[in-house]
């Protein structure tokens, strides 16, 4: 999962102020207790995406009914960065590289087949 144990405490208390902010964490943390068929996930990023835009990502997710929500960036010398981080709500007009992995709120059928398209093309 990605969030901590204690990023979840901190938003049970945050819940006891902001009225919904519980059932998202709970939906978060754990997708069945509420019957969903979403939950978060980290994907390799779509070889037809590589170099394109964000904004491309998100719109060709959105027609899939897949949110994007985040990018897992590696570090490169390239990009001024040696450290990996994460890029939450990345802007529309930042540039994809091969490299990154993107963080999608989907079906888990979803995530199985995409995973197995990029393993058969990487073996091609």
């Amino acid at each position: 999962r990605v969030l901590s144990r204690a990023d979840i405490v901190r938003f049970y208390a945050f819940s006891y102020y902001t009225p919904g902010c519980l059932e998202m964490v709970e939906s978060l943390a754990d997708p069945g207790l509420r019957g969903q068929t979403m939950s978060l996930h980290i994907c390799p990023l779509p070889y037809e995406m590589w170099y394109r835009s964000v904004g491309e990502l998100f719109a060709d997710l959105a027609g899939q009914d897949i949110l994007l929500v985040a990018l897992h960036r590696q570090g490169s010398p390239n990009q001024d960065n040696l450290t990996p981080y994460i890029y939450s709500f990345p802007a529309p007009n930042v540039v994809l590289n091969p490299y990154d992995k993107m963080f999608v709120i989907a079906n888990v059928e979803w995530v199985r087949d995409h995973q197995v398209k990029h393993q058969v093309l990487d073996k091609a």
